[in-house]
């Protein structure tokens, strides 16, 4: 009858494996430690960092390369290298951040078009009251777009603003005379109705001041614009 016999590890070996464990770990987050709190620079990190893991499989090199988002079994050989590239990015680039530079102004327009096309009055009160209503305008610098092909043009925007018009419930006296003539004109339009109620009388007649919200386009955010697409609307 055979017996079998459980291999018992010596407290020795078991120290010996732990003590190598705990060294291989440390000297992986040394290195790493060294590299990152050198030098603040990319470039020289992202170089470290590949020279450390050229030849490193540990699970350091692994979370590196999962970060820098290389192939896992991808050789250093293969790897492109991109150093140009963030060189240029921590160099930076000739030319403006956006193709379509813009600048931004703020109006308080008095007279503005609707969407429409239709002249409106928009009400600003400066000092009674202190209503007044302001509008951001995008203006684009330049008429072709940097590192694109296409134009640029500002996109329009819906805006609400507050207008006021004369209104004249009876339409346009074709005979001014007449009502210049009737002394009672006045008094007898003021006791009509709300809806023929009179703020005044001029010599077109009776008329009414109407405030409402009306709708305008203005110039939105500065856009880069294909050349095909473009020649659509503006042929």
């Amino acid at each position: 009858m055979k017996y079998f016999t459980a291999s018992k590890e010596t407290p020795e070996s078991h120290k010996r494996a732990k003590r190598q464990d705990k060294t291989t770990l440390e000297t992986a987050l040394m290195a790493l430690k060294d590299f990152l709190l050198e030098s603040t620079d990319i470039l020289n990190i992202t170089r470290r960092a590949r020279k450390f893991c050229e030849n490193g499989n540990g699970m350091v090199c692994l979370l590196y390369k999962a970060i820098q988002g290389e192939p896992l079994g991808m050789s250093a050989e293969e790897r492109k290298d991109d150093s140009s590239l963030l060189h240029e990015m921590a160099n930076g680039v000739e030319g403006p951040p956006t193709p379509c530079p813009a600048k931004v102004e703020y109006a308080t327009p008095v007279f503005a078009r609707n969407y429409q096309g239709i002249w409106r009055y928009v009400v600003q009160i400066p000092y009674e009251g202190y209503f007044t209503q302001t509008v951001e305008v995008t203006t684009c610098l330049g008429p072709r777009c940097h590192y694109l092909e296409g134009k640029c043009l500002s996109s329009p925007r819906w805006v609400s603003l507050l207008v006021a018009e004369i209104y004249y419930p009876g339409g346009l006296r074709e005979n001014a005379r007449r009502q210049e003539a009737d002394p009672y004109v006045f008094e007898n339009v003021t006791l009509k109705t709300d809806e023929e109620r009179c703020d005044g009388v001029d010599t077109n007649g009776c008329y009414q001041v109407r405030l409402y919200y009306d709708w305008f386009l203005v110039p939105g955010s500065c856009k880069c614009w294909k050349p095909d697409y473009l020649h659509k609307f503006t042929n």
